[in-house]
């Protein structure tokens, strides 16, 4: 009778210890796991023992001077020996990489054309956080009317302010990451949408009926924002929808209902490609909803609201993510948008969900980081990229907030990647001061420019940080200018 409960304990003790073991590993190879829940490498943390924070922070004399001009003041944490294939140096802070970007200064120049930032995260960008006065900095030198490419449904659309957006409850949202319910390719942004409630496509017994019942209404409805004088309004829409999946009929099509100034037209969703575009308005509006009629099998993926000319920032976030889902977008969706939007920069901003105060060995992450950099690289070729480091962020150590040991480590690999895979970087972290710039910003500033959660920009520090990001490229700009010659690709 004893060894019955014995043997289950033991069992148990078992297979929790190889789940401990095995962690890291299946971690480093699981989009899941890397959406939902953090790394943790079990042994290292008695293996190598957690570096202190440093207790002497040296404090920026201007919270807002040029990134450039910051001393690095990160010392190098103790880190496990590189592979020969790829050896992080020891860093001195001074790689920026503005010579990858000169064919997107070359565009600002020009200004003849349209100039668009694809800008993908994490959480620290969700809700247009830092895109929008990033995006409204450059509107007001560089010109452009509307805010870009916005998606069916949003989590956080009452808490954006450079458009406003609301819709049916009635959709099905997909998100890299995610397992993919019902196998459709997702778009630019990493998700599409299923209109729930439609009928399933038509069978061989069925005649062309797009909808099996009519009682639902699929709607999104978009209006521009006030609060910045290049999203008020907007001079052109496009939408964007994929291909049916290949079990329906091609004798079927759904229909979008767009209204613009009180206009009601009618569109056919053929759906000959990958990725299909329909024009919807070519006239100053200031708001257009949108009406579906189509089945379940239509993935659906966002509206862009633009003008002809001028500089526009889409906003990509995906909270809980480390960059590696990034992958979940197919280069041929890739392809296919680069077709229709034609991207001049490329931004990853990414990190918060790798940061561990007591991990060391970045490799994994490094490898994740230049995947996901060689992805875009093959599905957009001679688009340049743009890596932001992670900001600070803030955490317990011998009972005070500081600097978590984990920022700078990231932030140098982060440097490491981008200085070898040819793209741009720019170091958040040291702009926004280096070491206990995150308690700073909570606990010293005012007003205050972070949450109180010591990871998050409030909307007055995303202002902020979105400000030192904008003078880096515009100081780049300003150089490709005045010396155009000094800033060539190899």
């Amino acid at each position: 009778m004893l060894k019955r409960p014995f043997t289950r304990v033991f069992l148990t003790l078992v297979l929790t210890a190889a789940w401990l073991l095995a962690y890291p590993f299946l971690y480093r190879h699981s989009p899941f796991l890397q959406q939902h829940f953090r790394t943790f490498h079990y042994l290292q943390q008695f293996l190598t023992p957690p570096p202190l924070a440093d207790s002497t922070i040296r404090h920026p004399d201007s919270l807002l001077q040029h990134p450039d001009s910051l001393a690095d003041t990160t010392t190098t944490p103790p880190v496990a020996q590189p592979r020969a294939t790829f050896v992080i140096p020891a860093l001195e802070g001074d790689y920026n990489g503005l010579d990858h970007l000169t064919s997107f200064f070359a565009a600002l120049a020009g200004g003849e054309e349209q100039i668009r930032i694809a800008y993908y995260g994490d959480s620290s960008i969700e809700g247009d956080l830092m895109c929008m006065t990033f995006r409204d900095s450059l509107q007001r030198r560089f010109g452009g009317r509307g805010v870009g490419f916005v998606p069916i449904t949003s989590e956080l659309h009452s808490f954006r302010r450079s458009v406003r957006h609301s819709f049916s409850n009635n959709w099905a949202r997909n998100i890299i990451g995610q397992p993919n319910t019902y196998k459709m390719l997702r778009g630019i942004s990493g998700e599409y949408f299923v209109a729930q409630g439609a009928a399933p496509p038509p069978d061989s017994t069925q005649q062309d009926s797009i909808l099996a019942a009519r009682d639902q209404t699929h709607w999104a409805s978009y209006r521009g924002s006030s609060r910045f004088a290049g999203t008020s309004s907007f001079h052109t829409a496009r939408f964007f929808y994929g291909r049916p999946q290949p079990d329906s009929t091609t004798r079927t099509y759904g229909r979008l209902y767009a209204n613009v100034h009180a206009q009601n037209t009618a569109y056919s969703l053929r759906s000959p490609d990958v990725v299909n575009a329909i024009d919807l308005s070519d006239t100053t509006a200031r708001r257009i909803s949108l009406q579906f009629d189509v089945s379940s099998n239509y993935p659906l993926y966002g509206i862009s609201l633009e003008s002809p000319t001028g500089i526009f920032v889409d906003n990509f976030p995906c909270r809980g993510n480390a960059g590696r889902g990034l992958k979940g977008i197919s280069r041929t969706v890739l392809a296919a948008f680069q077709e229709y939007l034609d991207y001049d920069l490329i931004i990853l901003q990414y990190g918060l969900n790798v940061i561990d105060a007591h991990l060391t060995d970045y490799r994994w992450y490094e490898d994740q980081l230049i995947d996901v950099i060689h992805h875009f690289q093959e599905a957009m070729p001679g688009v340049p990229i743009l890596v932001v480091g992670v900001a600070d962020k803030a955490t317990k150590l011998n009972g005070q907030m500081q600097t978590d040991p984990g920022v700078p480590r990231v932030n140098n690999v982060q440097r490491a990647v981008a200085q070898k895979t040819g793209v741009a970087f720019f170091s958040l972290y040291d702009a926004m001061g280096g070491p206990g710039s995150m308690v700073r910003w909570v606990q010293e500033e005012r007003p205050r420019l972070a949450n109180y959660d010591y990871t998050h920009f409030n909307f007055t520090g995303a202002r902020v940080a979105s400000d030192l990001l904008a003078a880096y490229l515009l100081d780049g700009y300003e150089e490709f200018i005045i010396q155009p010659q000094a800033i060539e690709l190899d």
